[in-house]
């Protein structure tokens, strides 16, 4: 899931939570695009997990109007061949852009290696093929492969 670099602590943030096969996504938009999609056992974590994106002191406001976007992640959980069209709003170092480029390449379903992208994502495998390195914990990187190849 999406996302995004520390932003400047004067932003703020709609929200509304998406409830996946994978977890419960938190999911937080600018003016115009995705900020962040953390996920998270269930809405406290996500929330807590979003703390740990979103800038100190954002304003968080819950918002029913993003019911599209919570639509189009859980057609996304569902099939995640989905082509998603919503529009990201990736923040960071030119680095940072270029990493998140590289992990957007990555198609489901179709695991690569931290030496191919060096990019740490629940689709990028050790060389070997394990599955370790994933910010929200291995248990979770394991049940996204999973939902991804049984789609």
């Amino acid at each position: 899931m999406f996302t995004a670099a520390k932003r400047p602590s004067d932003s703020s943030f709609r929200y509304a939570f998406a409830e996946t096969l994978a977890d419960t996504a938190f999911v937080a938009a600018g003016d115009q695009s995705i900020a962040a999609i953390p996920l998270g056992s269930d809405r406290a974590r996500s929330l807590g997990n979003a703390h740990q994106i979103l800038p100190d002191g954002a304003l968080l406001i819950s918002d029913a109007s993003m019911t599209d976007v919570v639509d189009a992640l859980a057609r996304l959980a569902w099939d995640p061949g989905t082509t998603l069209s919503l529009p990201l709003d990736p923040h960071g170092s030119p680095i940072d852009l270029a990493v998140w480029d590289a992990f957007c390449a990555v198609p489901a379903c179709m695991p690569t290696t931290h030496g191919t992208i060096a990019v740490p994502c629940h689709r990028v495998l050790k060389a070997d093929g394990s599955v370790t390195g994933y910010r929200l914990g291995v248990h979770r990187k394991r049940r996204l492969l999973a939902m991804e190849a049984a789609a």
